[in-house]
Formats: C-alpha cells, structure tokens, sequence
C-alpha cells in the first residue's frame, strides 16, 4: 500500500471478503469461487487448484475489456523491450532480420 488510493481499495476489498459472512456454508465470492466447507488445509488447497488459472477481471468488479487492455499493453511492452535489446548496426552475416525475430517471438507467444 503505497499511497491513500490504495488504502481505500484494500479497506473496501477488506470489508466485503474478509468477514465471517463469507465463511458460511454454500458461499460463492464469484460464480464458480466457492469457499470450502472445511478447516482441512489440504482440502482447500484442492479447490484453490481447480480456480481458473487466470482470472476475469469481473472477479474484480472490472468491465470484461479491461482484460483486452492489459493484454495489448503486455504485448506491446513486449516487443519494445524485444526491439530496444536487439543490435543496432548490420553485421553483414546471414540470419533473421529484426522484425523476423518480433515476428517469430509473436508467433510463438498466439
């Protein structure tokens, strides 16, 4: 928490999971997040196993397109670092132009 913004989100986050009323049997904090109905510590880390491994931002309360925003700017932070590292000057030798190894390395991560 580094600032008075994030303090706000942690305390309304904080209020509404971290209460009793959430350990109740049946409890779901999100379609498909059910809290486990049990103090074995090994059956709650089964069900934190089976959780999607990447999460929709509307876990969050974010609109669906927040993911296809993060996702873009991942990607293009991506390639500027690609590009920033790779030589600047021509060798002369054979081997794959700049934009091939972007291009390889994009193909590689669809």
């Amino acid at each position: 928490i580094t600032d008075g913004f994030d303090e706000l989100l942690m305390d309304t986050y904080a209020a509404k999971y971290f209460n009793k009323s959430n350990l109740a049997k049946g409890v779901e904090l999100f379609p498909g997040y059910p809290v486990p109905d049990t103090r074995d510590i090994d059956i709650f880390r089964a069900d934190i196993e089976k959780l999607p491994p990447v999460d929709s931002p509307e876990v969050f309360g974010l609109h669906p397109n927040a993911d296809l925003t993060f996702r873009t700017l991942q990607v293009r932070e991506l390639v500027e670092t690609v590009v920033s590292t790779m030589p600047k000057s021509g060798g002369g030798g054979e081997g794959k132009s700049p934009a091939e190894v972007v291009d390889a390395i994009a193909e590689d991560l669809l």
